[in-house]
């Protein structure tokens, strides 16, 4: 009587250990997704440096592209803020390569602005800057948080407001466009890019 008490007490137990054992065993993964979001000092210099080249240079292109005055409002405002945020960079990037030209990925972005006319040059201009504004706040807010450098800490959250309301105009005027659509469109311009889905962030505002 007393084996067959004892043995039913080794399986209730082991029945009520289970779960927790697996949800010990899947923690780790958790932590490890978060831990690879980071970069460190390098990688974020990279990125902020291709991604604040680009900003510059495909706005370059707006005077001589779009016939559309709120782009060219826009882009000019991207070629001020985003020199400066480069100066801020590259006082901030003590010991760190800067790049001074663009990666092969924005090279190409670039290459395909500088072919489109007309309407197709607005869609995608506007398209590339949601998505890259997007992609940099995120980095951003990343490093602002967990950086492992302190100047360029600083320099990121020092930023982040000015990149904020960059994504949260850009946003606005993807909204806009779209919603009024443009002559010989059946559909917003932007439908295939991928961006729309992530575009309503902003547009309540960009944590600011």
């Amino acid at each position: 009587m007393l084996k067959t008490h004892l043995a039913t007490c080794l399986v209730a137990t082991c029945l009520t250990a289970a779960p927790a054992l697996a949800q010990t065993a899947t923690a780790p993964a958790t932590n490890q997704s978060a831990a690879a979001m980071k970069v460190n000092a390098a990688e974020f210099v990279n990125k902020a440096a291709n991604s604040n080249m680009f900003e510059i240079q495909s706005s370059q292109l707006a005077p001589g592209k779009t016939q559309n005055a709120r782009l060219r409002d826009f882009a000019q405002r991207m070629i001020a803020d985003h020199t400066q945020a480069g100066d801020k960079l590259k006082a901030a990037a003590q010991g760190q390569t800067v790049p001074t030209a663009l990666d092969q990925e924005h090279a190409q972005m670039l290459q395909k602005l500088q072919q489109a006319q007309a309407n197709d040059f607005d869609r995608q201009y506007v398209s590339m800057q949601l998505e890259g504004h997007q992609k940099t706040v995120d980095l951003f807010e990343s490093y602002a948080q967990n950086g492992d450098n302190a100047q360029l800490k600083q320099f990121a959250q020092q930023t982040l407001p000015t990149l904020r309301d960059h994504l949260r105009q850009i946003t606005q005027i993807h909204g806009d466009m779209a919603g009024s659509g443009e002559p010989g469109r059946t559909s917003p311009p932007w439908a295939d890019t991928g961006s729309s889905r992530r575009s309503s962030r902003a547009s309540g505002g960009s944590r600011s």
